[in-house]
C-alpha cells in the first residue's frame, strides 16, 4: 500500500493519525514535536526526518496546521512540500484557515501540477478521538472519491460540496450566507431538520448538519 503523508499532529492530529494507521492506512507522519512521532511509530506508522522528505515519497498528503501561517509554511516554504513533491501529488488541507489563503494554497498547488483538497475538520478534538468528526470538502469528483475512504474513517458525516469553492474559514457561515453559495444544497439541509447535532456542539452560527443513519 502506497504511504500516506500526514503533517501535523496536534491535538486534532494526533488521533486523527492514530485511528487512520490502526485501520490498515499506511503513514509517513511529521510533526515538530518528538512526543507525537514517537506515538505514531508506536502503533505502526513511519515517521519522517522533515516535510521534504515527507513530500518527496507521498502521493497522498493530508495537513492539520494551527493557522495559516504554518499552512502556507509547510507548503509554500523552501523546504515544503510543493518543492518537493512530484507533479499529481494530492494535498488535502484538513486545517481551519484563512480562506484567503487557502485561495493562495491551492492556486499554488495547482500551478506546480498537483491537486487540493479542502476538508476543514468540524466538531470538538474528543469527537477526532472517537472518529465523528464533520466534514464539507472542497473537491472535484474524482478527488473526493480518493480521499473519501480517508475522511469516512475520520467522521460520522462526509459532504461533497463541490469543486467551485473552498471551504476552510467558512464554516461560520449565517443560513442567508449558505443559501447565498451553496444554492441547492440548502435545502438538502433543511430537509435534514430532524437529524441535526443532538447535542448542541458545532459552532454558533454553524449549519447544523445531519448524521449519517
Amino acid at each position: 500500500m502506497a504511504k500516506i503523508g500526514f503533517i501535523g499532529l496536534g491535538r486534532m492530529g494526533r488521533p486523527m493519525a492514530g485511528n487512520m494507521q490502526q485501520k490498515g492506512f499506511s503513514l509517513l507522519v511529521y510533526d515538530i514535536a518528538d512526543g507525537p512521532l514517537q506515538e505514531l511509530s508506536g502503533l505502526g506508522a513511519c515517521t519522517a526526518g522533515s516535510i521534504a522528505e515527507l513530500a518527496a515519497e507521498c502521493r497522498t498528503i493530508i495537513t492539520v496546521l494551527p493557522s495559516h501561517t504554518e499552512v502556507e509554511s509547510v507548503i509554500l516554504g523552501e523546504g515544503g512540500v510543493i518543492a518537493h513533491a512530484a507533479p499529481g501529488t494530492l494535498l488535502m488541507d484538513m486545517s481551519t484557515v484563512d480562506p484567503a489563503s487557502t485561495d493562495r494554497v491551492a492556486a499554488a498547488l495547482v500551478a506546480a501540477g498537483m491537486r487540493f483538497v479542502d476538508a476543514p475538520i468540524g466538531r470538538l478534538a474528543s469527537h477526532a478521538d472517537r472518529g465523528e468528526c464533520l466534514f464539507m470538502v472542497g473537491a472535484g469528483d474524482a478527488d473526493f472519491e480518493q480521499v473519501r475512504p480517508m475522511l469516512d474513517n475520520a467522521s460520522r458525516l462526509c459532504i461533497e460540496m463541490g469543486a467551485k469553492r473552498y471551504l476552510s474559514g467558512y464554516i461560520d457561515f449565517t443560513p442567508e450566507e449558505w443559501r447565498e453559495h451553496y444554492g441547492d444544497k440548502w435545502d438538502w439541509f433543511a430537509g435534514c431538520k430532524h437529524k441535526w447535532d443532538p447535542d448542541g456542539l458545532l459552532n454558533p452560527g454553524f449549519v447544523p448538519l445531519p448524521r449519517k443513519g
